[in-house]
């Protein structure tokens, strides 16, 4: 965990910000935290894993790969894919959609749905909505951290619930921002800072 200031996808600030690649591009502690939610949802008969793309892509793979090696699976093989965002003009992310096969690979099938950092939720959501609109059977969510207060209405209520670790960090709206009043400098190379840069010019 960073401190200084920072953007989140939501727009809200923070004074401290969860750099998920610093353990995700660590295959060892990857596989670790890929073997925690496989026992999570040991018994809940998983056909396929999907993740939103980019950053649950990885995960996605090994969670699938553990659940087949330790037999936790409904079948003797795991699938696993992932969801693409389609955003708008202004660069809003509006769905999440499955292409490449993806969408028949979910249908008739029970899903797993595993995202990284978990901050608003909207993401994962979107992911358990297009798994179902293709006729996936989502019944569970999990994440490696839930950092912003999310539930699982937040989520689209996917079945199971269960974050490997929830923490409550401070989120400040924008016109309260302590951080901005005060003026320290917005991080741009994490989080969502350079959108939010380019937006002040």
């Amino acid at each position: 965990m960073i401190g200084g200031h920072y953007v989140l996808s939501d727009q809200k600030h923070t004074d401290r910000y969860v750099e998920k690649t610093r353990f995700l591009r660590r295959v060892d502690y990857l596989q670790i935290l890929a073997d925690m939610i496989a026992k999570a949802y040991s018994k809940k008969n998983i056909e396929v894993v999907i993740a939103p793309a980019v950053g649950g892509v990885g995960l996605a793979a090994i969670v699938a790969v553990r659940m087949m090696q330790a037999g936790f699976g409904a079948a003797g093989e795991i699938q696993w894919g992932y969801a693409e965002p389609f955003r708008g003009k202004d660069g809003e992310l509006i769905l999440y959609e499955l292409k490449r096969g993806f969408a028949q690979m979910v249908e008739g099938k029970r899903v797993l749905v595993v995202e990284d950092v978990i901050t608003t939720g909207r993401s994962a959501a979107l992911v358990v909505k297009a798994v179902r609109a293709n006729g996936g059977n989502v019944v569970g969510l999990s994440a490696i951290i839930n950092r912003g207060r999310v539930t699982s209405l937040d989520v689209g209520h996917p079945g199971y619930f269960k974050p490997l670790l929830t923490i409550n960090l401070p989120v400040f709206d924008p016109v309260d921002c302590e951080l901005c009043k005060f003026n320290v400098p917005v991080n741009e190379e994490l989080g969502h800072g350079r959108e939010f840069m380019l937006g002040r010019k």
